[in-house]
Order: C-alpha cells, then sequence, then structure tokens
C-alpha cells in the first residue's frame, strides 16, 4: 500500500500544471530546433536560406498572433464564464482564421510575385501559405486550453502535433 501511494506521488509530481507547461513549451521549443537541424542537414546552403527565411517568417507572423489574437483572449477570456467566454472565444475564431487567411494570401502572393519576378526557390514561401493556417490554428487551440487552465489538454495537443511533425520529419530525413 505505502508502495502504491509513493507511485501515486510520483505522478502527480510528474503532472504538476508547472511541469505540463513546462513540458508543453520544450516539446514545441525542441521540434521547431529539430526542425532546422533536419532541414540544414538535406537541403544545400542555399536552399536552407530560403527556409530559414521562410520560417522566420511564419515565426513572426506567429509573435504578432500572440500579440493581437491568443494573448488578448488569454488575459480578457480568464475572467469570463458561460455565454461571455463563449462570445470572446468564438470572436476570436474568427478573428484568427481572418489574419491567418490575410497573411497566407500575402505569403502567397509574395511567393507568386517573387516567382514571376525569376526568383529561385520561391516554392517553400508558397507552401508556408497553408502551414501558416494550420500552425496558427493549432495554436489557438493551444491557447485556448491555457485559457481554460487545461494544461493536460494543451501537452495532449502538443504531443499531437508537434510529435506527429517531429515524427514525418524524421521519416522524410531517411
Amino acid at each position: 500500500l505505502a508502495a502504491e501511494a509513493h507511485r501515486g506521488s510520483w505522478r502527480r509530481r510528474l503532472f504538476r500544471p508547472e511541469v505540463r507547461g513546462l513540458t508543453d513549451q520544450a516539446l514545441a521549443s525542441g521540434v521547431n530546433f529539430l526542425t532546422l537541424i533536419l532541414v540544414a542537414r538535406a537541403v544545400a546552403p542555399s536552399q536552407f536560406g530560403y527556409f530559414v527565411l521562410s520560417f522566420t517568417l511564419l515565426q513572426s507572423l506567429g509573435a504578432l498572433q500572440l500579440a493581437l489574437v491568443t494573448r488578448p483572449h488569454n488575459v480578457l477570456g480568464s475572467r469570463l464564464v458561460g455565454g461571455q467566454y463563449v462570445r470572446l472565444t468564438t470572436t476570436t475564431a474568427v478573428c484568427q482564421l481572418g489574419f491567418s487567411l490575410t497573411a497566407a494570401a500575402l505569403l502567397a502572393s509574395g511567393a507568386g510575385a517573387a516567382r514571376a519576378a525569376g526568383a529561385g526557390s520561391t516554392l517553400v514561401f508558397l507552401v508556408a501559405a497553408p502551414t501558416l493556417v494550420a500552425w496558427q490554428v493549432q495554436e489557438l487551440g493551444r491557447r485556448l486550453l491555457y485559457t481554460e487552465g487545461r494544461l493536460g489538454g494543451a501537452l495532449a495537443n502538443d504531443v499531437l502535433s508537434y510529435g506527429g511533425q517531429a515524427v514525418l520529419l524524421v521519416t522524410l530525413q531517411q
């Protein structure tokens, strides 16, 4: 019985909210780092430069998303309940979709303009457009889970999305 209680306390310590949040962030950052390493090993330096520029654009647009969409929801939504929370979250999701689709259209247009001007390796920017929408929708879901205090759900979300990304990258690398 004492051993069972000890195992339970170990699980409780491992899955405390702060550990879940730290694990969640470590997973996201680790997979982003892995992405850069694997792509750098797989492509020529000039192609890697285009990838890094595209990746930086995605991350910069993610920072803008955080400032304009998800962080305001985290702050305002944490105080709301019931219908007020649902209305704020619905409005935030609509704004998020509009922001993501507009940014993706700009990325795709920029890729098209660069291609028309004869620039090389514009495909990575064209691919970045739908990637941006998927990445930002996933990040909105993750942040909504944080607002609701469901850190385990946020971690599960990242295990599926970032874990799947890591498996796909490693598989493509081979």
